[in-house]
């Protein structure tokens, strides 16, 4: 089963302004689609739930993620994105 992903517009700032004060862009780029890879596969499989079972954080060695996994709608919804340890 496939899922949808949508990033929010916040979501996509603060990726775009991780990439853009980064010095390896390219590492910061397959990160992101390693993300979006998972999410579409099995996001209730990514991270931890939290608030719900439908909210989730999954925390890498590089960013922590919080989304929305919608089962029925196969849909998943990135929320924010920050480094680990930089959350604003």
């Amino acid at each position: 089963m496939k899922f949808e992903v949508e990033w929010v517009p916040a979501a996509e700032q603060q990726l775009a302004d991780i990439w853009l004060a980064a010095e390896e862009r390219d590492l910061v780029r397959r990160l992101s689609a390693e993300i979006d890879r998972s999410l579409s596969s099995d996001p209730m499989s990514v991270g931890e739930s939290r608030e719900s079972d439908e909210i989730r954080v999954a925390i890498s060695d590089s960013f922590t993620v919080r989304f929305q996994v919608l089962p029925v709608q196969q849909h998943v919804v990135v929320f924010a994105i920050w480094l680990r340890g930089k959350r604003r």
